[in-house]
């Protein structure tokens, strides 16, 4: 149930994770829209980990977003609030997912935003869905597979093909984006890590943009 891709990172859980300086394109401040998706094969729900983060390098309070799973394997999206708020898009425990992950089976999840609502989705079906008019924070410089911006909250299993777009994208353009290996220059696509790097220590960002790990 993956697309043809040779290579996946494996993540202990416990200090793995992918880093990187991050490139004006990762910041969604300008459009105010995202999408974030990956495939992700999770070995257990012990501790809360997050799949990918973009913010201020060391500070795990001012990510300008994360895509994370809670113990009850459920995802959820948190974004800082601005000036110290308590959140932007509200509390992050308003934006989890309701229905659980499997242990062990490659899942296709993803994140959208377009101005209106916020909405999840698990292996292309729409799961969750919350309506809400808000802005992302200007906290950007770094961006973490596998981890948050601290580095912690570790994942504990596989990650591979890891699109961030600064466009709102449909679900059946997701359904399409699942299978599709993509070229990277895709219009909005603002990151992309597929991880067939196969070896060597840089994992490249295909987007274009330098987002490199």
């Amino acid at each position: 149930n993956t697309p043809e891709i040779n290579y996946s990172l494996s993540f202990d859980g416990v200090d793995d994770y992918v880093g990187g300086a991050a490139s004006s394109s990762l910041d969604v401040t300008s459009t105010n829209r995202i999408t974030l998706s990956a495939w992700i094969k999770i070995n257990d729900f012990s501790n809360s980990q997050t799949i990918f983060a973009h913010g201020v390098d060391g500070d795990n309070g001012n990510n300008q977003y994360s895509l994370n799973i809670t113990t009850d394997g459920l995802l959820y999206f948190i974004t800082a609030g601005a000036n110290g708020s308590s959140g932007s898009f509200e509390d992050g425990t308003n934006n989890t997912s309701l229905t659980p992950l499997t242990l062990d089976y490659w899942h296709h999840v993803a994140l959208t935003y377009d101005g209106a609502a916020i909405k999840m989705y698990l292996d292309g079906i729409l799961d969750f869905q919350h309506d809400i008019v808000d802005n992302f924070p200007n906290n950007t410089g770094s961006f973490h597979i596998g981890s948050s911006s601290n580095p912690s909250n570790f994942f504990n299993g596989n990650i591979t093909d890891v699109k961030v777009w600064n466009i709102s994208r449909s679900q059946s353009e997701l359904q399409s984006d699942m299978l599709t290996v993509l070229s990277g220059n895709e219009s909005g696509l603002v990151g992309y890590w597929n991880f067939n790097e196969g070896e060597g220590d840089v994992l490249t960002d295909l987007s274009g943009n330098g987002n490199n790990g």
